[in-house]
């Protein structure tokens, strides 16, 4: 009966979302092999955060869209990039079609980023937490290379490489969102407040971009 009565929720609901309207309820979604990342952002505050058995992420989107039915699904998507086409990336790509698929069927408002995107936005909106760290890891990678035999990133003129947002990893996109969200760094050996990591940072990635490239 709960079932029935939140999806008519989200059906009466889906046709204006679709068309273009946009939410301040975010459920970010990063999909994995085998696990995937889950987090309801609502007027920037973090509602929930998981780290989801891919068995159980349609079932845990629906609980989500119970009780925010106005909520925008954020899927981190999968684009053409130059990587090999490993197990794990074609077992991604089979779970987000799935996943897609069954959420059109309850007629969820879906939109998809790409991680180059939510990367490239970090880069740019937050230069004083990207550049110092990119330069430092372009300087590691560099004498990597080197000490090994290979070419490194010195330029034509003698110098390093610039920093790009090519540059930027996981770990920068925490540090990003952490400032953006006012997220507070756990002690250590304690969890995050939120119940934050991994996947579930990239999800929350995913929908504060979506968030903001989207805001009237």
């Amino acid at each position: 009966m709960l079932y029935s009565l939140c999806q008519e929720r989200i059906k009466h609901r889906s046709f204006s979302y679709f068309s273009g309207m946009i939410t301040d309820t975010i459920i970010g979604v990063d999909p994995g092999s085998t696990i995937s990342g889950l987090c309801l952002l609502k007027n920037n505050q973090i509602l929930s955060a998981s780290n989801t058995p891919n068995g159980d992420v349609f079932d845990k989107i629906k609980e989500l869209l119970c009780g925010s039915p106005e909520a925008t699904i954020v899927i981190e998507d999968i684009f053409p990039y130059s990587v090999r086409l490993k197990p794990e990336v074609i077992a991604t790509c089979k779970f987000i079609g799935e996943l897609s698929y069954r959420l059109n069927e309850i007629g969820a408002a879906i939109r998809y980023v790409a991680r180059n995107s939510v990367k490239k936005w970090v880069f740019d909106t937050f230069p004083e937490i990207c550049i110092t760290r990119i330069d430092e890891k372009i300087a590691r990678l560099h004498a990597w290379k080197v000490k090994n035999g290979k070419r490194g990133y010195e330029t034509k003129t003698g110098e390093l490489r610039a920093a790009s947002f090519a540059f930027v990893d996981d770990r920068i996109v925490i540090a990003a969102i952490k400032v953006l969200l006012a997220i507070p760094t756990p002690k250590p050996g304690k969890s995050n407040s939120y119940g934050l990591k991994s996947h579930s940072w990239q999800a929350l990635a995913a929908a504060a971009y979506y968030q903001r490239q989207n805001q009237a």
